[in-house]
C-alpha cells in the first residue's frame, strides 16, 4: 500500500509539473487561457492586433496583448512582430520586453491562436545602455525610416514596478519663422514594456520636427554666436523676421535672449530672473505618486 501511495504521488507531482512552464524554455500561451510560468508569475493572451505597413519603408506589426499575474496584482503587456514589407524579403523580427526583472522574448506567433515566447528571469536588471539599445532596436523596428542624431538628444531612462522608458528629449528646440503657429514635437520616448513609441504611435511623424537644411544652418549660426547649448538648461530658438529670441531655463532659472539675424550680436534688453516656487497645498502628501518613475544612471 505505501508503495502504492508513493507511485501515486510520484504520477501526481508529474503531472503538477507539466501544468507548468519552466523558465528559460518556450512556453506557448494560448488565447484566453491562464499560463503558470511559476510560483510567483502567471501570463494570460488575451488578444491580438495588427497594424499594416503604409509604405514600402514601413514594416507590419503584428501584437499579442498580454496579463501578467504577480502577487495579486494585473499588468497589461504587448509584445510585438515587426515584418518588412518589401515584398521580396519579407524579413520578420520577434521583439523581447523587459517587465521588472523578467525578460519575455517572442519567438513565434500564430496570429489569433497562440504565441511561443521565452521568460528568462534576469538577476540583474539591465542598465542605462542596455535599455537604450533595445528602445533603439524598437524605434528601427516600427520607423525604418525615422532618422535621428543620438548627439542631438538627452537620453535618460526611467523605471518603476509598471513600465520602464526611455526618454529622447532634444537639446535644442528650433521653431521656424514659418511654423510658429503649428504644434511641433521635438521629443519622444520609447515604452520598453508594451514598445509603444510616443507621439508616433498617435500622430505619425507629421509632426515631429525635422530641420531643413537652410533651418539648420540658422540653428548652427546661433549656436556659433551664443555658445549654446547650456547644459542642464532647455534651449529653444524662435525665429523671427529680423531676430532670433532664444529661451534659456530650468526648474530654478530662465534667460532671454535676442540677437540679430544677420550679425549674430546680442541685442539689448536681456531678461534674466528666478523661478518661485510656491508652497504645497495642504494635500500634497496625497498628491505624492505611490510609484514614481526612477531614473537610471
Amino acid at each position: 500500500m505505501t508503495r502504492l501511495f508513493t507511485l501515486l504521488l510520484f504520477v501526481f507531482s508529474l503531472l503538477s509539473y507539466a501544468q507548468k512552464n519552466t523558465m528559460n524554455d518556450i512556453t506557448n500561451l494560448v488565447l484566453n487561457t491562464k499560463t503558470e510560468i511559476d510560483n510567483f508569475l502567471s501570463i494570460k493572451l488575451t488578444k491580438f492586433s495588427h497594424k499594416n505597413a503604409t509604405s514600402d519603408k514601413q514594416a507590419s506589426v503584428a501584437s499579442g496583448h498580454l496579463i501578467i499575474f504577480q502577487e495579486g496584482k494585473k499588468h497589461e503587456l504587448t509584445i510585438s512582430m515587426y515584418e518588412s514589407a518589401d515584398r521580396v524579403s519579407h524579413k520578420k523580427q520577434y521583439n523581447s520586453i523587459n517587465w521588472n526583472e523578467y525578460t519575455i522574448k517572442l519567438k513565434h506567433i500564430n496570429y489569433n491562436e497562440s504565441i511561443d515566447v521565452v521568460i528568462i528571469k534576469n538577476d540583474i536588471l539591465l542598465n542605462k545602455n542596455q535599455l537604450i539599445e533595445q528602445a533603439n532596436k524598437i524605434i528601427i523596428s516600427k520607423y525604418p525610416e525615422f532618422t535621428f542624431d543620438s548627439l542631438e538628444y538627452e537620453i535618460t531612462a526611467w523605471r518603476n514596478k509598471q513600465k520602464t522608458i526611455v526618454k529622447y528629449i532634444r537639446i535644442i528646440r528650433f521653431t521656424p519663422l514659418n511654423r510658429k503657429d503649428e504644434n511641433l514635437y521635438y521629443d519622444f520616448e520609447v515604452n520598453l514594456t508594451n514598445q509603444n513609441i510616443w507621439p508616433f504611435d498617435i500622430w505619425g511623424l507629421d509632426k515631429f520636427y525635422f530641420p531643413t537644411s537652410e533651418e539648420q544652418n540658422k540653428i548652427d549660426f546661433v549656436i556659433e554666436n551664443l555658445g549654446l547649448p547650456y547644459r542642464g538648461f532647455n534651449n529653444s530658438i524662435i525665429e523671427y523676421s529680423d531676430t532670433y529670441t532664444i529661451n534659456i531655463d530650468n526648474d530654478t532659472s530662465f534667460s532671454n535672449y535676442y540677437i540679430n539675424k544677420t550679425t549674430g550680436k546680442v541685442l539689448e534688453g536681456v531678461i534674466e530672473g528666478a523661478h518661485y516656487d510656491p508652497m504645497p497645498p495642504e494635500d500634497f502628501s496625497r498628491q505624492i505618486k505611490t510609484d514614481p518613475l526612477i531614473e537610471i544612471k
